[in-house]
This record gives C-alpha cells, sequence and structure tokens, in this order.
C-alpha cells in the first residue's frame, strides 16, 4: 500500500490490487473509498478501509474518522460496518439522504 500526502488528503492505493482511498484529514476526517469493478463484491473493501485507517492512525494524532455514505449505498454501508465504524446520524448532503458513521481511535 503506498501513501501519499497532498493539500490535506491522505491517499491509500494499490495500483497492482486497483482500489484507491482518500482520507481528507483537514478539519473532520472524512473518507472516501474506490475500486474498480473487477474487485467488487468479493469482500476487500473492510480489510482495505481497516488498513488504511490503521496506517493513518500511526502517522496522525486523530480521535475520530468519519464516514459519509449515501444511504443507497449498501455494499458501502456494509464493507464500513465490517471494518468496525458505527452509524451515527442520517443527513442530506448536496442533496442525498446520506448516513454518517465514525471509528474512533
Amino acid at each position: 500500500m503506498s501513501v501519499v500526502y497532498s493539500t490535506g488528503d491522505l491517499w491509500y492505493s494499490n495500483i497492482e490490487n486497483n482500489y484507491a482511498i482518500k482520507i481528507d484529514v483537514s478539519g473532520n476526517v472524512l473518507v472516501s473509498t474506490s475500486l474498480l469493478k473487477n474487485i467488487r463484491g468479493i469482500g476487500l473493501s473492510p480489510i482495505i478501509i481497516d488498513k488504511a485507517v490503521n496506517e493513518l492512525l500511526k502517522i496522525k494524532s486523530i480521535k475520530l474518522i468519519k464516514a459519509y455514505i449515501k444511504d443507497k449505498n449498501i455494499p458501502s454501508i456494509k464493507s464500513f460496518e465490517k471494518a468496525n465504524f458505527v452509524f451515527l446520524d442520517k443527513l442530506i448532503i448536496k442533496g442525498f439522504k446520506s448516513k454518517v458513521y465514525i471509528r474512533e481511535a
């Protein structure tokens, strides 16, 4: 997993395994994941999310990580829950019903 830091963001990526995770470390900590279609649905997301969070906690003093997920994105909700994120709240973000999940350090 390579780690790149730029303008308040940390990027965890592995080109060979076709995934990237962006963590915004300025202000609220947000998590964004991206997996290519050929590796979706095989249970890798929770493992990748957990690994990225653990790497982040090694290099940053952060107590709480937030993930904002659209209500209809059930696979992402399940992935974050399996990566030890806990449901916190429902919000409307940019016109979309969304859920907020948190994970404490």
